[in-house]
């Protein structure tokens, strides 16, 4: 009989340095850009967002939120088989950055790499992780999200600036006989994946490092059309995996969505028929944090007590690539 995989526990981790609206408007306002606290919160819901310094990596975020959710598994690092990060924005192009945070934790005996789904990128992970577990023999897997995405934002440009912070968020898989996981669904439109992009090397970067639309390898994203997708994405994720199990919306206690923007998560709600009293959210925290902002939200959820035992947690990424993906955990 195939073994069952559940979330045993949880960590999050974000920087200490706090952006609020009221400061980035002034940074936007020396360039001549204007903005208001009121415009970013009625656009976006963000109020604040936290900022890696220059001393803290991807990886270092990440590893702190790893060894966080192994405290809460019970669970030592010598223990983990597996460490799957999903990332946008590596330490480095090599090695991995889950390779960087298995050095970290000492965790030494776990095959380690990395997932590049964007925002979708937790719940490419954890199915990754998922598999793994089932199809063989390893039997504790770290999960990780973990981005600065500060590192790549145009702070000139107030259409992506405003949304995005960096953090991270992580969780222990384990083999069990409880229920868990019971079931996940992915996909995927790469036809429209210049919609949300960030250059780096290779034939999509011009000699000069800039590209068509950003400045300089930096992000750069098509507003209405993300917003257009995402508010498709996301309740069409949630469906089709109720779908798969032969369940409803009122057979979900508790939602959590990748945290974008409070109009998409609201809009997602109403079109679901799903109240915002089921839904977990932090966006006006942390901002968009990409694949951190999912395990984040989680660890969160999780240390409020919204995801008690026996509850049916549903959760749901949409992103670049174009991708989504949403899990139905059992806790």
């Amino acid at each position: 009989m195939m073994p069952n995989i559940v979330v045993s526990g949880t960590g999050s981790y974000v920087p200490d340095k706090v952006l609020t609206n009221e400061e980035l408007v002034k940074t936007l306002a020396l360039d001549g850009i204007q903005s208001s606290d009121e415009w970013i919160v009625s656009h976006t819901g963000i109020r604040e967002r936290r900022i890696a310094d220059k001393s803290e990596s991807t990886s270092g975020l990440g590893a702190i939120a790893a060894a966080r959710a192994l405290e809460g598994a019970n669970l030592e690092a010598d223990e983990v088989d597996l460490i799957v990060c999903a990332t946008s924005i590596p330490d480095m192009y090599l090695p991995s950055t889950a390779c960087l945070i298995q050095g970290k934790l000492g965790a030494n005996k776990a095959v380690a790499l990395d997932v590049n789904a964007a925002c979708s990128g937790f719940i490419y992970a954890l199915a990754t992780a998922y598999y793994f577990l089932k199809a063989g023999k390893h039997r504790n897997a770290l999960v990780i999200g973990a981005e600065t995405y500060s590192r790549i934002l145009n702070w000139k440009d107030r259409s992506t600036c405003v949304f995005f912070g960096d953090g991270a968020g992580a969780v222990v898989l384990q083999k069990s006989n409880q229920k868990g996981i019971c079931e996940i669904y992915l996909g995927a439109d790469g036809s429209n994946g210049e919609s949300i992009h960030a250059h780096a090397c290779g034939i999509a970067s011009h000699d000069d490092g800039s590209n068509a639309r950003g400045i300089g390898g930096k992000f750069w994203m098509n507003g209405r059309q993300v917003y257009d997708f995402a508010i498709e994405a996301f309740p069409f994720a949630v469906n089709t995996l109720l779908e798969k199990l032969g369940y409803t919306v009122k057979d979900i206690d508790l939602l959590i969505s990748h945290q974008a923007n409070i109009n998409i998560i609201r809009s997602s709600l109403v079109t679901l028929g799903l109240p915002e009293t089921k839904a977990f959210i932090n966006v006006e925290k942390y901002g968009n944090t990409a694949a951190a902002s999912i395990p984040l939200a989680l660890d969160e959820a999780v240390k409020a007590g919204l995801a008690k035992e026996g509850a049916n947690v549903v959760l749901v990424g949409f992103g670049g690539g174009l991708t989504w993906g949403s899990t139905l955990i059992r806790f």
